[in-house]
């Protein structure tokens, strides 16, 4: 039974159409992923659903009884209250209707006695479910459970991004929701806190609609992934790679339907044609005294209408968005074995002390992924290594021939108030130089004339990979290059990065991303760097599974989906130690070669597509699909 669905929802903003026709519903229990390009209107949808936003056409209908919990982008707690009071307010709000309701009832006269009783019935209950007398222990054991333990009296307006996300799930949770519509949950949090929303999700048995562009927590957590795109939304059995694989198969197949239909109407057309040319060398009376002839000619002209009205679309794959090659950009003058090396690294803010001889190396050519708590300093290291690095003295040393190429999260390295063109010109480019760069970036070809300052998020990452790659850097030093850019972006920067072969220092939350990009893993913790001997997935993996909880919406145990992230680092990390003969080795270094062998597949699926090669599109997507199934079988000998 659906406990929310939506019919012909339609939406626009001035005139442009955001929503066009979308039918959705979401059942009991079902916990179904909402994906699409930047734009797409997905927050839209989930604001109207939420009954946030109610200026739309069509109709959208909760099931009677049903409580929905909402979860936004941006949580902003009102006033200066603590984590503790923000997460009681509900409950304290409760508390002071049902005191209301003891005053009316105890000043009533008799003939208003039954209906204020019942108000106050009305009011005890709602209180009481909140936690009654108990609303504030009940409050502190929530703050526990999502990790704030302690926090309890800092001013909630004074935690990250990251904990008031979590803060604001936790005060959602309370009310037992039927339903949670949850808008980018994952923004800020960092590793650890990406590792608990997921355990969370998918142990919440409730429904879930959520919208994220975490790859990993979809495949995780989601039966369903929901593409909306051009207004309509399309359902996709399965997570995330279920999804990737069934929209390939079927863009395949619609590919060669469309080159068919393309050249039935090309067929038509020349048939048309030759008709009308025959028609025009005959007089009037001609024509008429051969009355098949003009038959023929409106005929093919009849065909060729059905012909055009029934043909397939030309299927699109997403906005790729970033068409550079990056290959080519290693470091083979360099002559050290090293790119990188880091001695005794030191960094305080007043008492705060963030690093204390802190250590480790980078070798040329390696892929290392920088993982640590929110706060621990990473970006502060990254930014120190792009502008304050030496060879010859200090902490930092660059090896001599290795020049970074730096992605920052913000606007560093940017002069205020200059163009795009600005930029490029300092690198010795000209217009025409950095508009076709650009174009390769997904910019348009007016946009190097766009203040930096107006940029977006995503438009400013691209733009720094852009920079990057023309400066000739062979030391890319990347800090979130994800952030901001949908699915499809991201798939394409993974797919540039896989091609480069020079040297990655990379920091990003987006663990899809770490596990393709990334070959070693270095920790952040307690000041200091430690190498982790294992893949990103085997580091989700040492966590460990959740322990078994109930309380805030009645925690369950659940499976979605295929096998999971976890499990898989589980099954690698259950490899490396088991010494049983031969098979857990045979084993690792299959489910290795099959993913290589999947990423090299998709890039070669995308190739097909953009030559056109339909068929052969189609034909690797079928073997895509068995490799699918043979990766499956490899992590379940171990899950």
């Amino acid at each position: 039974m659906a406990v929310i669905e939506c019919r012909g929802l339609y939406k626009d903003y001035s005139g442009t159409v955001v929503l066009r026709s979308v039918d959705l519903e979401v059942r009991e229990g079902e916990h179904l992923a909402l994906v699409g390009p930047n734009g797409a209107g997905k927050t839209t949808l989930l604001r109207a659903l939420a009954g946030e936003d109610e200026d739309y056409r069509g109709g959208v209908a909760l099931k009677p009884g049903a409580r929905l919990a909402y979860l936004p982008q941006h949580v902003e707690p009102p006033g200066d209250g603590t984590a503790l009071e923000f997460l009681a307010s509900d409950a304290a709000a409760a508390e002071a209707r049902v005191r209301a309701a003891e005053e009316a009832l105890a000043a009533a006269r008799e003939r208003e006695a039954s209906r204020l009783l019942a108000d106050y019935q009305a009011a005890l209950d709602a209180w009481e479910e909140l936690g009654g007398a108990r609303a504030v222990e009940r409050a502190g054991r929530a703050l526990a459970l999502v990790g704030l333990a302690g926090r309890e009296r800092t001013r909630a307006r004074d935690l990250s991004g990251g904990e008031r996300g979590t803060l604001a799930l936790a005060k959602a949770l309370q009310g037992n929701p039927d339903l949670l519509l949850l808008d980018e949950p994952g923004n800020h949090l960092d590793f650890r806190g990406l590792a608990w929303l997921e355990d969370f999700l998918a142990q919440f048995r409730g429904a879930v609609l959520l919208v994220s562009h975490d790859r990993s927590l979809i495949d995780r957590t989601a039966t369903r992934v929901v593409e909306l795109e051009g207004g309509r939304a399309r359902s996709w059995t399965g997570g995330y790679s279920e999804y990737r694989l069934s929209k390939l198969r079927l863009a395949a197949t619609q590919g060669a339907d469309w080159q068919a239909s393309r050249k039935r109407i090309a067929r038509l057309e020349e048939m048309v044609n030759r008709a009308a040319v025959l028609a025009a060398a005959f007089t009037k009376r001609q024509v008429k005294a051969n009355g098949s002839l003009g038959q023929k000619l409106r005929a093919r002209r009849r065909q060729l209408e059905r012909a055009k009205a029934e043909s397939v679309a030309k299927p699109e794959l997403g906005s790729t968005a970033i068409r550079a090659r990056f290959d080519g950009r290693g470091a083979g003058d360099v002559r050290s074995d090293f790119a990188l090396i880091v001695d005794g690294y030191a960094k305080a803010f007043g008492p705060r002390v963030l690093f204390e001889d802190a250590s480790f190396e980078v070798r040329r050519g390696e892929r290392v992924a920088l993982v640590g708590p929110n706060g621990s300093g990473k970006t502060t290291f990254l930014r120190e290594l792009a502008f304050g690095h030496d060879w010859e003295n200090g902490p930092l040393r660059v090896v001599p021939g290795m020049k970074i190429g730096y992605v920052a999260q913000d606007r560093d390295g940017f002069e205020r108030g200059r163009s795009i063109a600005d930029e490029f010109a300092r690198l010795g480019a000209t217009g025409h130089e950095t508009r076709r760069l650009l174009r390769d970036f997904g910019f348009a070809d007016d946009d190097p004339e766009k203040l930096v300052d107006s940029l977006s998020g995503g438009e400013l990452n691209r733009l720094q990979l852009a920079r990057a790659i023309r400066s000739g850097a062979n030391f890319l030093v990347l800090d979130e290059p994800t952030n901001h850019l949908d699915l499809d972006a991201r798939e394409s920067v993974e797919e540039r990065l896989a091609e480069y072969d020079g040297t990655i220092l990379v920091v990003s939350h987006d663990r899809y991303f770490l596990s393709k990009v990334a070959e070693r893993v270095v920790l952040v913790e307690d000041g200091c760097f430690v190498e982790f001997e294992g893949s990103v997935d085997e580091l989700r993996a040492s966590y460990g599974p959740p322990a078994r909880r109930e309380g805030a919406g009645g925690f369950e145990r659940g499976r979605r989906g295929g096998v999971s992230i976890e499990e898989r680092g589980r099954a690698l990390a259950l490899a490396e130690r088991s010494g049983a003969p031969g098979s857990p080795d045979r084993v690792e270094e299959r489910i290795l070669a099959l993913e290589e062998e999947k990423g090299a597949l998709e890039r070669r699926i995308r190739a097909a597509f953009d030559a056109r090669d339909f068929k052969g599109a189609r034909r690797l997507s079928n073997e895509l699909e068995e490799l699918h199934r043979d990766i499956e079988r490899q992590y379940a000998k171990w899950a």
